[in-house]
């Protein structure tokens, strides 16, 4: 298994001098954090709408093989609450052409008060398209059940694991053939902590092919050195 390991987003101002060297430029801090880390996710398209021009500077500021996670924008997931999403996610996936083989997982992230709904599951999984990887993060524990994990196994949409406490090993779930994780918590994490995460991800042995992994980012910017420490307690 493959993991990438990066953080929730990168354009933080605050990393200035912990994580970015001083005197970094906001419009370098792409091309850097690329030099450290092989994958982001970017949530900057929850709340706006991707264009192609956007797009097209995140490919040029970053290696042919560097990977992006790109959060779905709310008007899918939670103005529409996945119901007749179709046209909007080819819209969405458009805007993003320019990256090519750098996008990696879309994730639809649902409102935590949106409760299961089969139907409209079923719906959004039959109008997704083939040869993408989608990741679905349902925060309702109505949604923690096996005909939703069955529906997106049959589909190939990964279920993700919204990590809030490494107070005991983390479940992650397999409904594709990756996996996706997000720690939700602030970082630092301890060294207990770190193994319990990392005891997990070898777990998942030969069930995926690639685990992608988020820390939640944070203002003194520790985020980037508890992903480094994460890898290395995973031994990847």
């Amino acid at each position: 298994m493959r993991l990438l390991a990066g953080t929730s987003g990168y354009g933080f101002r605050d990393w200035v001098g912990t994580f970015y060297p001083k005197g970094t430029k906001p419009g370098d801090f792409l091309a850097r954090y690329a030099e450290v880390f092989p994958t982001v996710e970017i949530n900057y398209t929850f709340r706006r709408f991707p264009t192609p021009n956007a797009a097209s500077k995140w490919a040029a500021a970053t290696p042919e093989d560097f990977v992006f996670a790109v959060k779905a924008n709310m008007r899918i997931t939670h103005r529409a609450r996945l119901r007749d999403v179709g046209e909007t996610v080819a819209d969405f996936l458009g805007a993003l052409e320019p990256l090519g083989s750098r996008l990696g997982p879309v994730l639809f992230q649902c409102p935590p008060w949106f409760r299961r709904d089969d139907a409209r599951l079923e719906g959004f999984l039959g109008d997704l398209p083939r040869g993408r990887s989608f990741a679905l993060e349902f925060r309702h524990a109505s949604w923690d059940c096996e005909p939703v994990r069955s529906a997106c196994r049959s589909t190939g949409v990964a279920l993700v694991a919204g990590v809030q406490d490494l107070g005991e090993r983390p479940r992650i779930p397999v409904t594709a053939d990756f996996a996706y994780i997000r720690l939700r918590r602030d970082p630092p994490y301890a060294d207990r902590e770190r193994d319990r995460l990392a005891t997990a991800l070898r777990e998942l042995g030969d069930e995926v092919g690639t685990a992608y992994l988020y820390v939640k980012h944070d203002g003194p910017g520790l985020a980037p050195a508890a992903v480094e420490q994460i890898r290395a307690a995973a031994g990847r």
